[in-house]
């Protein structure tokens, strides 16, 4: 039995997949513990993890940075969001640092499991402490840089043969630019510990882990030929739900019901308006449809939710997303890798509505599949995403290609793969 220790951002995005491989591991025998907010901490109780809150990291600081970078940053707006969420990551690296120094001299683990963007650990503490180290990813393929991907963050298709290159050569030097200043940062943090500044751009590095687990398959991101030897698919790794977790009866209704179900998830660190559950609401409210709509902690879907809503119309802040992708026949997102590679895995056509991140790349991904469609937050009218959403329920390309991504995913047992690639890095001599 070895000791792991997982550390992650408590986002449902970052944590759930988390949870899967801690899960996995703790069924092997291993004795798991998480580094992770205490906002989180009552979950990761109730599952059974030993949890080391932050201590010196103030996540509700980056929490709300989180929250403010979804009313200021859109897809048209690369350089904005490179440079908050450079802020966001590597403003933490020396309180994370400070906190996991303390972890390991007290707990001693023997493996460390790294959110990609958990810095602290992937840019000092693995390599100082010598400690094996697994990253993984919590989008919707690999991360990490390289020809056959395009420039994160822009929605781009991967850019090939002589002008592509050309053209990407080009976007991958602006951002170096841009880079500059976080690159001589992060290597003043390793300096502080004792470590040699790394070259290169620092999504990079990342890829010196001993193992990456890229989330999704090959067939769905790029068929990239870039990427290191570390780095391994573990398909959807989709959250399986609570272990006892039943469907709701209200959800066991849905499929006693004529009409076709469609799942609308703004997401759950969504803030401002809530663009697109207003258009569903005004653009399917009385059609011949079942609507589940979800909003998580956001305030201003409450507030819709708190008026009269059409009778096909359900809202809720939470749902068992497992249960409900079994009915559903359309998913409609923001674009979150959770959803995006659950309704998939699931084998449901998809509508993405993208704004930031890693959405209109995961957007991007699915149309190239032929699995969904991708609708600008700009053009989201209750016309359009009406129109949008009848496509997807009459065309059966759609549907077609979602599953056979499905069969493609399930190709990819996700929480063995995961727990065998991490098993693999005990070091010999661990009982």
């Amino acid at each position: 039995m070895a000791r792991i220790l997982v550390a992650t951002w408590p986002f449902g995005g970052h944590l759930l997949p988390h949870i899967e491989i801690g899960r996995e591991l703790r069924s092997r025998g291993h004795e798991v513990a998480f580094y992770c907010s205490s906002t989180v901490l009552p979950e990761l109780h109730r599952q059974g993890f030993r949890v080391f809150p932050y201590v010196r990291l103030d996540d509700s600081q980056f929490h709300t940075a989180l929250v403010e970078r979804q009313k200021k940053l859109s897809w048209f707006r690369p350089l904005r969001a490179m440079r908050m969420c450079g802020s966001w990551v590597l403003d933490s690296v020396p309180m994370q640092a400070a906190d996991l120094e303390e972890i390991i001299e007290k707990w001693c683990p023997e493996v460390l499991v790294s959110d990609e963007f958990i810095w602290g650990c992937t840019l000092i503490m693995a390599e100082k402490h010598h400690l094996p180290l697994a990253v993984c990813s919590t989008f919707g393929g690999c991360m990490l840089p390289g020809w056959d991907a395009p420039q994160f963050g822009l929605g781009l298709g991967p850019m090939r043969g002589y002008a592509g290159r050309f053209v990407q050569k080009g976007i991958e030097s602006a951002t170096s630019l841009i880079a500059r200043t976080a690159r001589a940062r992060a290597n003043e943090y390793r300096r502080e510990h004792g470590l040699t500044p790394l070259k290169g751009p620092l999504r990079a590095n990342a890829g010196r882990a001993a193992a990456y687990l890229a989330r999704g398959a090959p067939q769905f991101d790029y068929e990239r030929r870039d990427l290191p030897d570390t780095v391994h698919y573990v398909g959807a790794l989709a959250w399986s739900g609570e272990e006892d977790e039943m469907e709701p009866a209200w959800m066991s209704g849905l499929s006693r019901q004529r009409d076709p179900v469609v799942y609308i998830s703004e997401g759950t660190l969504q803030a401002g308006l809530p663009v697109l559950l207003q258009a569903a609401v005004n653009g399917l409210g009385g059609q011949p449809v079942q609507v589940v709509m979800t909003g998580g902690n956001c305030p201003e879907a409450r507030k819709i939710a708190a008026a009269a809503l059409p009778p096909n119309i359900r809202f809720e802040e939470w749902i068992p997303e497992k249960h409900l992708l079994s009915h559903a026949s359309v998913v409609v997102s923001v674009g979150g890798a959770g959803t995006i590679l659950g309704a998939l895995a699931a084998g449901v056509p998809i509508l993405v509505v993208p704004q930031e991140s890693d959405q209109p790349d995961n957007a991007g991904r699915v149309v190239r599949a032929g699995a969904g469609l991708s609708l600008p937050r700009s053009r989201c009218t209750p016309y359009n995403l009406r129109k949008a959403v009848a496509r997807l329920l009459t065309e059966p390309a759609f549907r077609m290609n979602a599953q056979r991504i499905q069969r493609i995913f399930s190709q990819y047992p996700s929480r063995e793969l995961a727990g065998n690639l991490i098993e693999a890095l005990v070091p010999v001599g661990v009982a």
